[in-house]
């Protein structure tokens, strides 16, 4: 009588040198799934050298059980990806507890965890269990040519370093993939950053394409208005535009509406991967997006960093942009992973960023509208949180600049330096019916790929 996510078969990971009777023979150790009905199951300790594992050390005198995450154990849960992510990525315990509570389709039976039994006594650690590793599946909806689809996302997945190129990682997707066939998922996707892609990629995602254009908005020297930068608009025609120009308040539920029409007209037809969203998701996941704070001061509450605005003509949206300054959190994974520093180069420091996590016109994607609308925001956003004290320093030049998808322009790609980020979007198949093979394949393929960065799980 439970969920079918509920009794898939847990998931066991078994030395082969000591399963030869299910398994046969073999010329090396090293874990494997099988399966099993019971309600725990423990994997004895061995060594592991899955692929991509090689030379791994062997865990002796241990025991680990991959199985989902209990509702009592959600602070143990985040405090592992806290242990995980804070000191290298700077993504603390609120961001992932913001993740959990703003996304109305958690479940905990969609987080799988590895755990070992311990006498030790830390902060992953209660009642001689320690969560050693984790995975999350994200239930979503995707457009692809037209048609919504059923999608798996794959996120927060993370080792303690001393566990990590045991195969653990993998065992975890593997359960994974058979957590979604289980429960109807046509296409797994996931937003994989640069050292994790091979590991994906061994086990069947596909990356996709997503560049992105950095749009130039330092002041000219020959400006027309004090506040105008090079984004390619008409200081005439962005004044104009200022008179309907209104900050978007979240916390209004007949904005959400508005924005969420907009969204809608927009991402119908032009776009494969744009993911669908409903009332609850724009009143949760949109309304308190887990990035969307920052670390105040000592004694200091969080301090929001997402800002947005929309053009607005009576209670319509014409246009709306979602705006970070500064890197998005898998951005900030990746500049650690491939070690790009903020080293400044010669005399020049890297360029002040201002990430749109999303944008939305009631024009067609396609037209050229829609960019004037995308630059219009963009010029806002730039005189509302950049000073220009901050964007030019003494002895260091720092430039401004629009990080926008290059899909959501339509004249501007040559203007601009197109780039493919190093964190990728990836799919895999999961149902293996005619029209989840295609949707895999159009989105691996498409030219209009787009999946706005503020819905990245």
């Amino acid at each position: 009588g439970r969920p079918a996510h509920e009794v898939c078969h847990s998931a066991i990971l078994i030395p082969r040198e000591k399963s030869r009777v299910m398994h046969g023979a073999v010329s090396s150790t090293n874990w494997e799934m099988a399966s099993t009905d019971e309600a725990t199951t423990v994997v004895q300790g061995g060594v592991c050298t899955a692929d991509g594992d090689r030379g791994a050390a062997p865990l002796l005198e241990s025991s680990v059980t991959i199985r989902p995450l209990k509702e009592e154990e959600l602070e143990l849960w985040f405090d592992l990806l806290e242990r995980v992510y804070l000191q290298v990525f700077g993504l603390p315990k609120e961001y992932f507890s913001r993740h959990w509570f703003s996304d109305p389709s958690r479940a905990v039976s969609d987080v799988l965890v590895a755990v070992r039994h311990t006498s030790a006594i830390g902060p992953s650690t209660v009642g001689g269990l320690e969560i050693i590793s984790s995975l999350r599946v994200f239930r979503r909806v995707s457009r692809v040519q037209g048609r919504e689809v059923t999608l798996g996302g794959v996120g927060e997945v993370g080792t303690l370093a001393r566990w990590r190129g045991k195969g653990i990682a993998t065992a975890l997707l593997q359960r994974a993939v058979k957590l979604m066939e289980a429960t109807g998922v046509a296409v797994s996707g996931l937003h994989g950053v640069a050292a994790a892609t091979p590991l994906y990629a061994r086990l069947g995602w596909t990356a996709a394409a997503s560049p992105v254009c950095d749009l130039d908005l330092r002041c000219p020297t020959t400006a027309v208005a004090p506040n105008a930068r090079s984004t390619g608009l008409n200081a005439k025609l962005h004044a104009v535009l200022l008179q309907s120009t209104h900050p978007i308040v979240m916390d209004d539920e007949p904005t959400r509406r508005r924005l969420a029409a907009t969204y809608n007209r927009f991402t119908a037809s032009e776009f494969d991967g744009v993911l669908t969203r409903d009332e609850a998701y724009w009143g949760r996941w949109m309304r308190e997006p887990a990035e969307g704070y920052a670390p105040g001061g000592p004694g200091q509450p969080e301090i929001r960093v997402i800002h947005g605005w929309e053009v607005r003509d009576g209670d319509v949206t014409l246009a709306y942009m979602l705006v970070k300054v500064g890197a998005t959190a898998a951005e900030q994974c990746d500049a650690v992973t491939v070690g790009e520093g903020a080293a400044a180069i010669g005399d020049r420091s890297p360029p002040i960023v201002l990430n749109v996590l999303d944008f939305a016109a009631t024009s067609a994607p396609l037209a050229d509208k829609t960019e004037m609308w995308l630059r219009h925001l963009l010029r806002v956003a730039a005189d509302a949180l950049v000073p220009e004290d901050a964007a030019e320093s003494v002895g260091a030049v720092r430039g401004v600049v629009g990080r926008v998808p290059a899909v959501l322009l339509h004249n501007g790609v040559s203007r601009a330096d197109r780039t493919e980020p190093t964190s990728r979007w990836m799919y895999r198949g999961i149902a293996s019916d005619e029209a989840a093979i295609a949707a895999t394949a159009s989105l691996v393929e498409s030219s209009r790929h787009y999946v706005a960065p503020i819905d990245e799980y």
